[in-house]
């Protein structure tokens, strides 16, 4: 589940809601699970989109509502990224599989990527 934090405010106590250890393990899986099979290198970055934003909506939804969550959530984002840096370098034959492809980067913008954090 998440990590409630309770910080005392000057009209009370704020109430702060962040992924745990275990939750963003589970998060990091679901996305290697979309990205990793060598049988979807026929898919476009379109399809890869469309399969990914649901999950990153549905995190957004319920981890979003803090602003303290933010840390926690870039790092699925760029966790995110990276995966479909090695998609894309794997679908195109690229021998540096971990290689900075700003196409690969820019594709998945254009496609309607959505972030989790900010």
């Amino acid at each position: 589940m998440e990590r409630v934090k309770t910080l005392e405010a000057q009209r009370g106590r704020t109430l702060r809601c962040y992924p745990s250890k275990k939750a963003m393990k589970k998060m990091r899986q679901k996305v290697k699970e979309v990205t990793e099979p060598r049988n979807r290198l026929y898919w476009t970055m379109n399809r890869m989109v469309m399969e990914l934003n649901p999950k990153i909506q549905g995190w957004k939804n319920y981890y979003g509502i803090d602003s303290f969550a933010d840390k926690f959530l870039n790092k699925i984002d760029w966790y995110i990224r990276k995966r479909l840096m090695l998609f894309w370098n794997k679908k195109h034959n690229r021998r540096n599989k971990h290689s900075k492809s700003r196409l690969a980067a820019a594709t998945a913008d254009l496609a309607g990527l959505k972030k989790l954090a900010g």
